[in-house]
């Protein structure tokens, strides 16, 4: 990860590359037990990490205790308090 610390009682659960309808190019998505974490590496020569965004895992919208976050194929459609991102995996097997 980036420039993102995690807290004494936060884990890692998932870390993977996707695209997304929000943002363009390839991203890093780093998962937490707290948060999701949208980064993108920026720079030709010099690489850099840019923090694109983060969604605490409380703002995720549920309804009747189920979490508004579909799956269609290799798309995941999180749906937040502030707003709506579709994240497209690779699939590898």
């Amino acid at each position: 990860m980036g420039n993102t610390t995690l807290l004494e009682d936060e884990v890692v659960l998932y870390e993977g590359a996707a695209t997304s309808n929000k943002y363009k190019g390839s991203l890093k998505i780093t998962l937490t037990s707290y948060k999701i974490i949208v980064e993108k590496e920026k720079g030709f020569f010099k690489k850099e990490i840019e923090l694109l965004d983060t969604i605490a895992l409380e703002d995720i919208k549920s309804y009747n205790e189920v979490a508004q976050i579909k799956q269609k194929g290799n798309s995941v459609e999180i749906q937040t308090v502030g707003k709506n991102i579709t994240l497209s995996f690779s699939i590898s097997w």
